[in-house]
């Protein structure tokens, strides 16, 4: 991400991580749910994390991002881990890399199983974006935080 950016350090978001970076698991299932309509699996969220890896379902959908106003599903690809942008990477990256409003819709025939890996700064850092992120045409969106 740091090399797309074209940063000086090529490991500037792992060393924003600190000395006590937080990792969390999160493990969700969602039972089959017969009026899907009218239940939503996780509401929408972004997440406020650096970067969560997310382990989906090899054979049911549900997740979904928004784009435009329009819910838009992830397709499924077995056997593959799903990266998600967070908030404190929005921040750090002064927009340049977006942290998705995502949601879960429930399934009216199938159940399903995530587990999620949700990895954040130091709780005791304060995180701002890049100085070198930062210029006229693009001014600081976010603040020191």
């Amino acid at each position: 991400m740091a090399k797309l950016l074209d940063l000086d350090n090529d490991e500037y978001f792992v060393d924003q991580l600190g000395e006590k970076a937080e990792t969390n698991v999160r493990c969700s299932y969602y039972p089959q749910c017969p009026r899907p309509e009218l239940v939503c699996g996780l509401k929408p969220h972004c997440d406020g994390t650096v970067l969560t890896i997310l382990m989906v379902d090899d054979s049911v959908g549900g997740l979904q991002v928004l784009r435009d106003g329009v819910w838009w599903d992830v397709p499924i690809v077995p056997r593959t881990l799903l990266v998600i942008i967070g908030d404190q990477t929005e921040i750090m990256s002064n927009g340049f890399f977006k942290s998705p409003m995502h949601r879960v819709v429930t399934n009216a025939k199938k159940e399903k199983l995530s587990v999620a890996l949700d990895y954040s700064v130091d709780y005791e850092r304060e995180i701002e974006p890049l100085p070198q992120l930062i210029n006229e045409k693009r001014p600081a969106l976010y603040m020191k935080s």
